[in-house]
């Protein structure tokens, strides 16, 4: 009987410590739910469409880029690259990105 006991105590404590180290790790973060837009927000400033080099503007004008006049547009800090993100009538928001020369930049 004392042994059962033994058994019993020991199996208690061994759950009690394995709860208390998930408890102190905490949930893991799902970082594949990040969007690709929230990444380089963190070095980008805000502009206005009368911000944007003529260049840009200019290859905006393009039947792709369509409701672009009313998208979220922002620069870098140096000005070389230009992102638009534009939302479709699905509400998709679909996210372009130009150099100061308005030629668009591939995704890698």
């Amino acid at each position: 009987m004392k042994k059962i006991i033994l058994i019993i105590a020991g199996a208690f404590c061994l759950s009690a410590f394995a709860l208390q180290a998930q408890a102190q790790d905490g949930p893991k973060k799902d970082t594949t739910s990040i969007q690709p837009s929230q990444s380089f927000r963190e070095d980008m400033v805000k502009i206005t469409a009368d911000d944007l080099p003529a260049a840009v503007r200019s290859t905006l004008q393009g039947a792709e880029y369509k409701g672009w006049e009313t998208s979220t547009i922002y620069r870098n800090s140096t000005g070389e690259v230009y992102i638009v993100e534009i939302t479709g009538d699905d509400r998709q928001v679909k996210t372009h990105k130009f150099d100061a020369n308005g030629r668009p930049i591939e995704e890698k």
